[in-house]
């Protein structure tokens, strides 16, 4: 009932590490560790120069130990602090594996998006993912199912997947009458028939190892429109191993099969259960190449994923679920396994070691981005700091194989599409030393305004007086009526009009101030609506180079109180009602404004001669900055959330709360070194726009010094995986 894992190399835990022995911290729920930590696993360890410690979660971690890896599944952001103490203190210490990347897997909304970015070499299987959506709290569950064409039976899933009983509450909807039991937010997935059986992928580091589960038996279309209407739910644990919550009525023989709980009562699984032991394994090379994609794309070495195969195309498989440090246990043999990649561990270190011997070597760092970013971003002065300190700026060649450039000991990009996404994942494949910043997968998040601002308000930062969070907002799709949707979520005029797409293109930068339904009638979808919020003409850039952080302001829309907006709204001209923008923090008008009161002409005047900007100058100048200790930990706490380490953010003050922030947008890799829109150009003397230059000049120089020692830091520092 299992696949081989391929054969291990040579284990670093014996022979010349004989000697040595390697501690490695455990910190993991008390029901985690009486199902994982078992006397087999410690015993095979021990044999090998490994000690397994357990971790105390409720004393600091940096005065435990000492360890040379911690593995652990425990979430929340105390732990994750003391993850971030120990890598300060202890930078040696390889963690096994980082929150920011577990946490991605907490949410159903997107964990499964990495599947369909995956490209990786394939035979005659294909690979995928089920049709889902996600519903809200405010949509109609119906209507949201036969938006995107989803068809009965479905499987009704949480939000969330942290691990907890309430995260494995699934449900097998039949008919209508069944959504209307759910409660929202859900993720609706369409079930797709697949023979009974489930193959569970466990991956540990680079050993894979696949096994066969009964699974929900295929549902033919008469069976569905045999169901009863009001029998249209069905609740259980795990699709892998169905369990009933309730009486289940209506069902056949061979389904209750597949949901009873106790095999005496005489209606035992042994018609599934043939089933799985007929059932022919998926090819063992595409069940390696998508772990390896997987773990690549995730930066993962500690997870599992369900895999199903079509009924209908043997060669079709999808991926339905993807779950952090299962329960190996159930695994066969899986103590060596772990005990094996525990060894791997042991090697990684030795060689970190390694490395830090040759602390006088060059390092080379590669970067690849369009004509554009390189002539602004890579000037003379970062050139020249770089080799300072022994950093060679090596330009990348896009349409020659990346696999044939080089060598490098760190690679910086910002280039978005699949082939230049291929092209880093076979030279990560080739070469896993080199250090990317940052991952595609990463980025890719930030590329779409439908879910760019979800990592915000999943933030939990210690805070002083200050609250964070994000604009009321709706995505608006073709097939949508606007005003009636943001009716629906209510939306308030005036409104932000952006693009979906969010790629640094001129297009995602073409934006709308929306001050009634007239404007709406003009737009064209999908778009998304951000409800504008008064911040008083300011709005401050927040700059994130790895752990350095730079806050600057910026000028932007004046506040638009309601009697100026109902004095907008009494006119019915074509002319009045949208405003376009180019960017938020510097508006330009493409065209000819009509109707539009004075003040607001002030700020979007593009004429610098215009002395009306002065006023939006005096604002910006008079404006206070943000506490600084907020500004950091909101850098830090969307760094460490979303992987990235090269982004900034556009950060607004509600005028009505001036402790109240709000984050409207993120940027990956922005214009560092000529920030957008650094200088006013005030007209009236020249020592005023030198002032500007000046400024902006030193900010540069700052973001310059830190580049070099980022990159510095990223291909030499020891708990660089």
């Amino acid at each position: 009932m299992s696949s081989p894992s391929p054969s291990p190399s040579p284990s670093p835990c014996s022979s010349s590490f004989s000697s040595q022995r390697y501690r490695i911290g455990y910190a993991l729920s008390p029901k985690k560790v009486q199902s994982f930590i078992q006397n087999s696993l410690i015993n095979q360890a021990k044999q090998r120069g490994i000690d397994l410690i357990k971790i105390d979660p409720t004393k600091p971690l940096t005065q435990q130990g000492p360890f040379d890896c911690v593995i652990h599944k425990l979430y929340g952001p105390d732990w994750n602090n003391q993850l971030r103490q120990l890598s300060l203190h202890h930078p040696n210490v390889v963690v096994i594996d980082s929150p920011e990347s577990i946490e991605r897997l907490h949410d159903r909304t997107s964990m499964l998006d990495v599947v369909t970015s995956l490209k990786i070499p394939q035979g005659n299987q294909t690979f995928g993912v089920p049709n889902q959506r996600v519903v809200y709290e405010s949509e109609n569950l119906m209507d949201s199912i036969e938006e995107v064409g989803l068809k009965f039976p479905l499987i009704a899933k949480p939000v969330t997947a942290d691990g907890s009983a309430k995260s494995h509450e699934m449900s097998l909807v039949f008919n209508e009458n069944g959504l209307k039991m759910l409660k929202k937010p859900i993720v609706m997935q369409e079930f797709i028939n697949h023979g009974g059986v489930i193959f569970k992928v466990y991956v540990v580091g680079e050993h894979v190892k696949c096994v066969k589960r009964r699974s929900l038996l295929d549902i033919s279309e008469e069976k569905l429109n045999s169901t009863a209407v009001d029998e249209g739910l069905l609740s259980f644990s795990q699709i892998s191993n169905l369990i009933a919550k309730n009486e289940v009525g209506g069902c056949s023989e061979l389904e209750k099969a597949v949901i009873a709980r106790n095999k005496g009562k005489g209606c035992c699984c042994s018609e599934v259960d043939e089933l799985v032991e007929k059932a022919e394994m998926p090819p063992l090379e595409f069940v390696m190449e998508l772990a390896k994609g997987l773990r690549e794309a995730m930066g993962l070495r500690l997870f599992n994923f369900d895999l199903i195969r079509d009924s209908r195309d043997g060669n079709r498989y999808f991926v339905i679920d993807i779950n952090y440090f299962p329960g190996y246990a159930k695994m066969p043999e899986y103590e060596s396994i772990l005990v094996d990649f525990f060894c791997d561990l042991v090697e990684e270190k030795r060689r970190k070691v390694e490395l830090d011997v040759k602390e006088n070597q060059e390092v080379r760092c590669g970067y690849a981005a369009s004509p554009m970013k390189v002539q602004r971003f890579i000037q003379n002065s970062l050139i020249n700091q770089a080799k300072q300190h022994r950093i060679d700026l090596i330009k990348i060649d896009p349409t020659k194989p990346l696999t044939k450039q080089g060598p490098f000991d760190c690679i910086i990009n910002k280039l978005y599409n699949p082939d230049w996404n291929h092209q880093l994942y076979l030279y990560s494949l080739h070469h896993p030393k080199v250090v990317l910043i940052d991952p595609p997968q990463a980025i890719v998040r930030i590329l779409n305004r439908v879910s760019m601002l979800d990592v915000v308000t999943r933030l939990k930062l210690p805070q002083g007086n200050q609250t964070f969070g994000v604009p009321n907002q709706r995505v608006v799709y073709e097939s949508e009526n606007l005003m009636d949707l943001i009716g629906e979520v209510g939306l308030k005029f005036p409104l932000i009009a952006k693009p979906v797409l969010a790629d640094g293109s001129a297009e995602s930068h073409e934006m709308f101030l929306v001050l009634n339904k007239n404007g709406l009638k003009k737009l064209k979808k999908p778009i998304v609506m951000q409800e504008f919020v008064n911040h008083g003409g300011v709005i401050f850039k927040v700059y994130v180079v790895g752990e350095h952080v730079k806050c600057v302001k910026r000028r932007s829309l004046l506040d638009i109180s309601e009697e100026k907006l109902n004095n907008m709204a009494e006119g019915e001209g074509e002319g009045e009602g949208l405003l376009l923008l180019s960017r938020v923090s510097n508006l330009v008008v493409k065209n000819e404004v009509e109707g539009c009161c004075s003040e607001v002409k002030k700020v979007v005047a593009r004429n610098e001669e215009d002395k009306c900007c002065s006023e939006v100058e005096k604002l910006v100048e008079k404006a206070e900055m943000p506490p600084l200790e907020f500004v950091i930990e909101l850098a830090k706490g969307l760094r460490v959330a979303m992987g990235l380490r090269l982004f900034n953010f556009d950060l607004v003050r509600d005028s009505r709360d001036g402790n109240r922030y709000f984050v409207i947008d993120i940027n990956y890799f922005p214009g560092y070194v000529k920030m957008p829109e650094y200088e006013f150009k005030r007209k009236n003397s020249a020592g005023e726009v030198e002032l500007d230059v000046k400024e902006n000049h030193e900010i540069t120089s700052e973001l310059i010094s830190h580049l070099f020692l980022f990159f510095y830091i990223c291909t030499t520092a020891k708990d660089i995986n």
